[in-house]
């Protein structure tokens, strides 16, 4: 066939297929217009306004019974179940999954499910639901942990591993207040080191912090890639804005400040959450370097209490909670003027008072 003929053909077939098509939308829009309902379902089974006016019984049942009437099959299973006739539902709901792949049969077999409350089979049934969609699974999650499965199992049975799918699981366990049930995921949207990531992670950090979970907290930190720790959130140290304070470099090693006499008589310049032991009793450490009317300005506090100034620090605390809080404050002692000057504050540690000792012996 030459090649021209080969073109010739093509065209003809397009030329057909496009008044096939043609045809077949006018069918059904003139039985749209005239509110056919059951004609729209027999050339379109699927149609979403047509099983919304649903048409006749009969109607629902012709559309049932074509390859591509799964949507028509929840219908009917919604009727059946309605009417208390929970067999046939299944019954429908399972022909329906097993003709369409995709996730609405699922879905209506989760609901289903739920509603007969067959709580036990909804992680087998919400695990492949899950893995076949793509969209938001809020509110398949949201359901299942209303059906009481516990956010491990949900987690192991029912989350994907895709980080669109970690992420919106981790972020409803946050909005319910159950962040410490999400670990696992956040563990792993931690491992995947995506920077769109890093305002969740830091959130569920300080979710934990703030309900003083210190263990996994802890826990969870040490997982974190380095450009989401340097954040002033989480563990870092946090910034504090304050009048007449320029501040230079913070960290454990070094931390640079500049006071110019305009600070206030109190404030704090800079804290940061610690994970301790409760009960246990710990040495904080730093060297300061400055003049000494600044170097007398400068306080270091323990839970908001003074715990000491000086060059060479080296003080005891004790550990009530699981987390703890050190700050490093300004202050101007009474009837004198605010000091000014440059701060070097080096070598900033918090070490276990056991450890300290086995150093010495």
């Amino acid at each position: 066939m030459s090649g021209s003929r080969i073109v010739c053909a093509g065209a003809l077939f397009c030329l057909t297929a496009g008044i096939a098509a043609s045809v077949y939308f006018s069918l059904i829009d003139h039985a749209m217009r005239a509110q056919d309902w059951g004609g729209v379902l027999t050339l379109a089974p699927s149609h979403r306004k047509a099983l919304v006016n649903r048409g006749t019984p009969a109607d629902l049942e012709r559309a049932a019974a074509k390859p591509t009437g799964s949507a028509a099959l929840i219908e009917l299973a919604l009727e059946a179940e309605m009417k208390g006739d929970g067999a046939a539902a299944q019954k429908r709901l399972d022909e329906a999954n097993r003709r369409d792949t995709g996730y609405r049969p699922r879905w209506a077999r989760v609901n289903f499910l739920f509603r007969q409350g067959r709580h036990g089979e909804l992680a087998a049934v919400a695990g492949p639901a899950a893995r076949v969609y793509e969209g938001d699974l809020t509110a398949l999650y949201d359901l299942v942990l209303r059906a009481g499965l516990p956010a491990q199992q949900i987690y192991r049975e029912v989350v994907p591993q895709r980080p669109q799918a970690q992420r919106q699981f981790l972020e409803l366990l946050m909005v319910r207040g159950r962040g410490p049930d999400g670990i696992a995921a956040a563990l792993w949207l931690a491992d995947q080191a995506r920077p769109k990531d890093r305002d969740l992670l830091l959130g569920y950090c300080d979710q934990l912090l703030a309900r003083e979970e210190g263990s996994t907290a802890a826990k969870f930190s040490k997982a974190l890639p380095r450009f989401v720790l340097s954040s002033g959130r989480c563990l870092d140290w946090r910034r504090s804005t304050v009048d007449g304070l320029a501040l230079f470099d913070v960290s454990d090693q070094v931390t640079r400040f500049e006071l110019n006499g305009n600070q206030p008589s109190d404030a704090v310049l800079l804290r940061r959450f610690m994970i301790v032991e409760p009960g246990r009793r710990y040495h904080l450490r730093a060297i300061t370097n400055a003049e000494e009317p600044v170097q007398k300005a400068v306080e270091w506090r323990w839970e908001g209490v003074a715990a000491d100034t000086g060059r060479d620090m080296d003080i005891e605390v004790e550990a009530r909670k699981t987390i703890g809080e050190l700050q490093l404050a300004v202050k101007r002692p009474a009837c004198q003027r605010s000091a000014a000057g440059a701060v070097e504050i080096t070598n900033i540690r918090l070490e276990p008072k056991a450890a300290v000792l086995a150093l010495l012996r």
